[in-house]
This record gives structure tokens, sequence and C-alpha cells, in this order.
């Protein structure tokens, strides 16, 4: 059933996942074995199939999906592996954020922050200055997702980039972040986010003034 649906080429994955779930068949041997199909489109149902049904064992088959030449099938095999942070080790995250798709570059960048991975703030430091707008954008705000100190590496980047889209972007994530907190302290009354918030504003007035300094100098 499901290669003749495929093969009449009407773009139906999510339908097709959603009729075998719903069917007394096995799913998880039927999507391990569309994952080892020559046909991109089967592998796509198999991806969907376990993005729905998470199933154990089946690491090695997506580490071979990244380097598919069909895109659709790169990008659905990242983002399954973005959301467990066992596949998330040094040398995949370092390959999924210098991605050739700009795609992979941005679910990594969006992981890392979702996944509360500190260990890669130099990374998305990094990215803030990615020539694609989504993952500069996605890159900034899991910084600020990563506490004071992914707040303190965009405020590096105001120090060392005078201009352009990276200094651009962290400007302005920062500034959201900082009115964000604003509104939440106004209601609440915990002492450590009190202490977070100015310890933050404090990074932001320093890095600025800084910035600041710099500029004159060179204008002199």
């Amino acid at each position: 059933m499901v290669t003749h649906v495929v093969g009449a080429k009407k773009n139906v994955h999510q339908l097709i996942v959603d009729i075998i779930s719903d069917s007394q068949v096995d799913t998880a041997p039927l999507f391990a074995q569309f994952l080892q199909e020559s046909d991109a489109e089967l592998v796509q149902i198999g991806l969907i199939g376990y993005t729905v049904h998470v199933q154990p064992g089946i690491e090695p088959g997506l580490y071979q999906l990244i380097q598919s030449p069909d895109k659709e099938v790169r990008i659905k095999a990242v983002k399954l592996m973005c959301r467990d942070i066992r596949y998330m080790n040094e040398q995949t995250v370092t390959d999924f954020m210098n991605h050739k798709d700009w795609e992979i570059r941005a679910m990594a960048a969006k992981a890392i922050g979702s996944l509360k991975l500190h260990s890669y703030i130099p990374l998305l430091k990094k990215a803030v200055g990615d020539a694609n707008w989504w993952v500069r954008h996605h890159s900034a705000r899991s910084l600020a997702q990563l506490e004071v100190e992914g707040f303190a590496a965009l405020c590096e980047i105001l120090q060392e980039e005078r201009n352009g889209h990276k200094s651009e972007m962290a400007h302005q994530v920062i500034q959201e972040e900082l009115e964000k907190e604003k509104l939440v302290l106004q209601g609440a009354t915990a002492t450590e986010k009190l202490v977070q918030y100015n310890e933050k504003l404090h990074l932001y007035r320093k890095s600025y003034r800084k910035t600041i300094s710099t500029v004159q100098a060179l204008e002199r």
C-alpha cells in the first residue's frame, strides 16, 4: 500500500504514517525497513514514523542519512537527532553547525538552547555571524536561553563586532531578553531572578560602554 501511494507522487507522507500507526502492524520494523530503502520518499516516511514513534537502536541509520543526496532526507534525519541529547556529542554538533544546508545549521543552533548544552556556547557565538538570517536568529536566541553565561557571550559580540549582521542580531536579542525579564520581575518577588536580571543588565551596559569607547577612539 505504501509503495503504491508513494508511486502516485501525492506527497502524503504524514497521512501514510497516520494510517500505519492506526493499523495493527508492528511499526518499528516497518519504519526501520523504510530507512534502508533507496527511494527517498520511503526513507522520509520512515523518518516521520520514527518522529512519531520514538524507537531506540536507529542511530547508525540516522548517521548514514545525514549524507543522503536528498535534502529533505538530510533535514528530517537531523531534525530527529536534534530532539535527543544522546546524539548531540561534540563531533556531531560541530558537523551540524558547519553543514552546507542552512536548515541543518539552524536546527542544531536551536537544539543547543532547547537542550541547555552550555558547552557549545562558543559554536553559537560564532554562528551569530552566519550568512543565513535564520541561523543567526536561532543561535542568538539559544545563547539567551543559556542563562547568564550565554547572555555574556552575546555581550561579548557587541565588544568584538562594531557593526554588521552579527552585532545587530546580538543587540536585538539582548534588548528583547532584558525587556522580557524586566516584565517578569514586575510581578515576581524571587531574589534570584532579580540578581540574574541585574547581572545581565550590568554585562550589557559594560559591553555597550566599551563599544562606544572603541568607536570614539577610532574616530579621533
